[in-house]
């Protein structure tokens, strides 16, 4: 039990609901009746494991995660999530039934596409949910409200009705936190006013603005990712629930290219303005992921790439600079990073998928190498034994300094 309420910790982290509310979603998650009341599935926990660990390093990804959920479920009809509320009320059981385990590969497939979810990358359409016993047998592939049951097909699943299920299970996540908002009305909009005279604060003791910000941010797309902000659906706000390299208020600017399904999200540091992350996620862009053994022949071309970007573009100096990616049974990481360190410690992370397409950019610290090398490892264990349920993996890490920068 004590995992489980760890792992709901997790969850509820990752929705932007108040610590209070927070406090008392776990708590009556400790003592739920059998009348399925209050549920969080696993995949708000799961979602932001592999966000995290998806780049390897321990960054800030409560916005990208809250961002994505937003938007998606910013979309579903009122009535529908009022639907989904009062079939969890009326569910008679204590969690949800399977008509049979999933296999192997279909874990393993989940896993990836819990992240590609993430990404933006939703289903086409929506699980068929049914009363009747009778027509869910039928069907083969549904979710029985009546007994919370999802029926599965003999066959394997394919990627579109696992898209669905977890598309479903969101849906039903979001629908509670929804209800819990409503709740706590009063203490969200004295949170907001607490946020907005952090911000007048800020701005009066020399700060930049909310506009400001946005012009700095769009710089970026257009430094970073090549792009205008020119179609892009927009939004920003100021925050203080993160921190990156020791710092913890700053704007937060996305775009969103929904024809393409890519998502563009900045940090900038409300003090002085600077890029603390840049981070994109989604794209219908193939990442094709390269044997181990090819690996040396791309990191030539890639370590020139990344010295060239943060010298000539990004013209940042630097103590030393280091790469790190890591394969996990022999099955190489869809990315690597290059990690440029300056003189107070501080670093700058910039992560490339193998093809050489740009993913993030981000402030980090750097102590030592030592430990730098036991926090990434540690955090790469933990996310393979996640996408392999929990067995245990194993991880060949590669870290290195760049010692010719030529």
């Amino acid at each position: 039990m004590k995992r489980e309420i760890e792992n709901l910790q997790d969850a509820v982290n990752s929705i932007n609901i108040t610590e209070a509310m927070q406090k008392e979603i776990i708590q009556k998650v400790k003592t739920a009746t059998k009348r399925k009341k209050l549920r969080f599935s696993n995949m708000a926990a799961a979602a932001v494991i592999v966000a995290v660990l998806s780049g390897v390093f321990s960054v800030p990804v409560r916005a990208f995660v809250n961002s994505l959920m937003q938007e998606r479920m910013e979309q579903v009809p009122k009535e529908e999530l009022r639907a989904l509320l009062d079939d969890l009320d009326d569910q008679k059981v204590g969690a949800d039934g399977f008509t049979r385990a999933y296999t192997e590969e279909e874990k393993r497939k989940m896993g990836e596409l819990v992240q590609k979810y993430l990404e933006g990358i939703f289903p086409e359409g929506e699980l068929v949910q049914t009363e009747s016993a009778e027509e869910a047998e039928i069907l083969g592939f549904c979710f029985l409200v009546s007994n919370g049951t999802f029926y599965l097909p003999d066959r394997e699943l394919t990627e579109e009705e696992m898209l669905q299920i977890i598309d479903f299970d969101a849906k039903r996540d979001f629908a509670l936190a929804e209800r819990y908002k409503e709740e706590y009305a009063d203490e969200i909009a004295k949170q907001k006013e607490r946020k907005e005279q952090k911000k007048a604060e800020v701005i009066e003791n020399g700060g930049i603005t909310e506009e400001e910000a946005m012009e700095i941010a769009e710089e970026w797309l257009i430094k970073i990712y090549g792009i205008t902000g020119e179609g892009l659906k927009n939004n920003h706000y100021f925050r203080d629930d993160v921190t990156i390299a020791d710092k913890t208020e700053f704007y937060q600017v996305n775009w969103t290219d929904f024809p393409n399904r890519t998502h563009y999200y900045f940090c900038i540091d409300v003090k002085d303005g600077s890029l603390a992350r840049a981070f994109k996620s989604g794209g219908n862009m193939e990442k094709k992921i390269p044997a181990v053994t090819e690996a040396d022949v791309l990191l030539p071309e890639l370590k020139k790439k990344a010295v060239s970007f943060v010298e000539e573009q990004l013209q940042l100096t630097y103590e030393d600079a280091y790469y790190v990616y890591y394969s996990a049974n022999d099955v190489l990481n869809e990315e690597i990073n290059f990690i440029f360190v300056q003189e107070d410690n501080n670093t700058f992370v910039l992560t490339y998928y193998w093809n050489g397409v740009i993913r993030n950019l981000y402030k980090s610290k750097f102590s030592t190498y030592q430990e730098k090398y036991e926090e990434i490892k540690n955090n790469a264990e933990m996310v393979e034994n996640h996408n392999n349920n929990r067995e245990q993996t194993e991880i060949h890490l590669f870290f290195e300094k760049i010692e010719n920068m030529e």
